[in-house]
């Protein structure tokens, strides 16, 4: 598994705790679509950390590498990070329309596919990296301009309103379907959503990585860890009572989904830290965490489990039996697809280097 190629740029430090995290994420991305019931209580529980967590992980690695950033003018940061997260974003987007024309879906419907990826809202799971992209952006300029932890207060305050906002007032309301101006409205609300949503997770994993690696918490690391553990699953008391969370275009009741998100996702980085530092099954799915992302759904993967079971074993039902065989053979595949991917079709990932042997 060493030998795959990973998907962080060459200036992150490899960080055996957080490849795991990403890996578990990743787990539960995949099963949140393989599940039919999204508003059962297992994923209302883990749905408010399962991605906030990414984004924590990010703020985590930019704060590990804020001495070499700060080397980097503005301009650099953002070429960067589109060759890491826009790059693949887009090639896989361009797979999965060229997968729907040979489905044989309408031009309108193909249309509308690559209107949601050029305008970065995106079509299927990727919409992801591009929200990832924006919000590292405005971390960058906010981190740069803003020194005092006040006025950083008020912008988090402020970006957690417009989460509240987009959520309480816009989605769901019939009227943002009435005309395409209206529309475009929502899907812009929408993005700023998920900016707001990511910058203010990086920011938490930014300043999280201080307090983890701190002496404190290295002294008393199996306190902590406990703690963390009774928290972890604790926090499904308080999530049970938030529904209809799906952060491209809502968080449910806005005063439960922000605190069982952090609680989610800080404790279950300081509970990999304490057990899954070398969990190298993990660390695969968590190095390999954009192809899963981008194939797993969009591409079909989940699509042809179903039918295959449907038509060899008569298996249909959405209990949750059925749904962990469906989980287990779709990561089986995912598996044989990464490394079909990192072997052949690289590129596919990382942007191809041309430079003479």
């Amino acid at each position: 598994m060493d030998s795959v190629k990973t998907i962080e740029s060459a200036d992150n430090q490899r960080i055996g705790y957080l490849d795991s995290v990403k890996g578990i994420a990743v787990l539960i991305v995949v099963f949140y679509h393989i599940e039919a019931n999204w508003n059962s209580l297992l994923t209302r529980w883990y749905t408010p950390f399962m991605l906030a967590v990414f984004f924590c992980v990010s703020g985590m690695l930019l704060d590990v590498n804020r001495e070499k950033r700060k080397e980097k003018t503005l301009k650099e940061i953002i070429i960067k990070d589109a060759k890491s997260l826009l790059y693949p974003y887009f090639t896989f987007s361009a797979l999965i329309i060229l997968v729907l024309a040979l489905r044989g879906e309408s031009p309108r419907y193909l249309l509308s596919a690559v209107i949601y990826t050029v305008s970065l809202c995106g079509y299927g799971a990727p919409w992801f990296f591009p929200a990832l992209f924006l919000s590292k952006i405005v971390f960058t300029l906010i981190e740069r301009h803003i020194k005092k932890k006040s006025v950083l207060l008020l912008i988090i305050a402020f970006f957690i309103a417009c989460v509240s906002f987009v959520t309480i007032f816009i989605n769901g309301n019939p009227i943002f379907n009435t005309s395409v101006p209206m529309k475009l409205l929502r899907q812009t609300a929408y993005m700023l959503l998920r900016i707001s949503l990511g910058t203010t997770f990086l920011f938490v994993g930014y300043y999280f990585n201080r307090v983890i690696n701190d002496k404190y918490f290295t002294e008393n690391q199996v306190k902590v860890t406990v703690v963390s553990i009774i928290l972890f699953f604790v926090n499904f008391i308080p999530s049970s009572f938030n529904s209809n969370i799906d952060i491209r275009g809502g968080v449910g009741n806005p005063l439960i989904y922000f605190p069982t998100a952090l609680v989610g996702s800080l404790t279950l980085i300081i509970i990999c830290k304490a057990f899954c530092d070398r969990c190298r099954v993990l660390q695969f799915f968590g190095r390999n965490s954009i192809i899963i992302f981008c194939t797993h759904s969009t591409l079909g993967v989940i699509y042809m489990i179903r039918l295959l079971c449907y038509h060899l074993f008569g298996i249909s039902s959405n209990g949750y039996p059925e749904v962990l065989l469906f989980f287990v053979l779709v990561m089986a595949v995912e598996i044989i697809m990464v490394f079909v991917i990192n072997r052949f079709l690289p590129f596919l990932v990382n942007i191809p280097s041309f430079k003479r042997k």
